[in-house]
């Protein structure tokens, strides 16, 4: 047996004897809605070495805990890539996937794990939400027009050793998709996916990757339509008086039904108006 045969035999032996696990990809989506809640789906991709490595992975199928999944494959990649002491993360939910491109020469497979939530702001006893908390700042700055800011110290990205700065590695991406028709205000620095952006900006997905993020600032605008101001108005104004219960359509058909009252008040005033004359 030459030495190359050698060689090989060994790196296979050592691919069945050993195992390991290497992180290769990182994707953190954010998509934040209308209510300055956001969904997030975080994707960790690696690579399962050895039968007993494979062996750790199917035994997560069904051990399926964040706690199995980091002390098992020694990965400090498999974690929530948001800081919990600044945002509330609810329905929590870790979705392994099958392993997948697996080679039997090298005795290797690719395994993937999801991660999705939902991050919102922490509330306080009266059910207001807790300033400087949550992943998205909220203001009613103009008419009918909200404004998001991102909360950097939400992210739990890896930092440097100056203050403020979120490093992105080389097999880390951060991925922010804004709601339909909002318009951009601020992305700093740059992200990846848009070289040369103008402000304002109508794209719906910003992308970071192999960056650092210095004083990272993302601000965007939605603009309410005035069905929704309606809407949003009775319905704090039905849940001030307990109709808690009452859903958005319900609600909608009232406000339907009291424009029309409002309209045919308002013509009957006419028509009368025109007779007195």
């Amino acid at each position: 047996m030459n030495k190359s045969a050698n060689l090989l035999f060994f790196i296979l032996l050592m691919g069945v004897f050993f195992s390991t696990f290497e992180i290769k990809s990182v994707d953190v989506t954010i998509m934040p809605d209308k209510g300055g809640d956001a969904y997030v789906l975080e994707r960790i991709t690696f690579l399962v070495q050895g039968e007993e490595s494979q062996a750790t992975y199917l035994k997560g199928l069904s051990d399926n805990t964040l706690s199995f999944w980091s002390s098992s494959t020694k990965l400090s990649d498999i974690r929530v890539h948001l800081n919990s002491k600044e945002v509330n993360i609810v329905d929590f939910r870790i979705i392994p996937q099958p392993l997948k491109n697996c080679n039997q020469a090298t005795n290797t497979c690719l395994g993937e794990i999801k991660l999705d939530y939902t991050a919102k702001p922490y509330y306080n006893s009266k059910s207001e939400p807790i300033e400087n908390t949550g992943l998205f700042y909220i203001e009613k700055y103009k008419p009918r027009t909200i404004k998001y800011s991102i909360n950097p110290n939400a992210l739990l990205f890896d930092s440097s050793d100056v203050e403020h700065i979120i490093r992105i590695n080389d097999y880390t991406s951060l991925v922010i998709k804004t709601p339909t028709a909002s318009k951009v205000l601020e992305a700093n620095p740059i992200p990846t996916n848009l070289p040369n952006p103008s402000f304002p900006n109508y794209e719906n997905t910003y992308i970071w990757k192999n960056t650092l993020l210095v004083k990272f600032s993302f601000i965007y605008e939605v603009e309410q339509s005035i069905d929704e101001e309606i809407v949003e108005f009775f319905s704090g104004l039905y849940s001030g008086f307990g109709f808690l219960s009452l859903s958005t359509e319900a609600i909608s058909i009232i406000i339907v039904v009291i424009i029309l009252i409002i309209f045919y008040i308002a013509l009957n005033s006419l028509d009368k108006e025109k007779k007195q004359r």
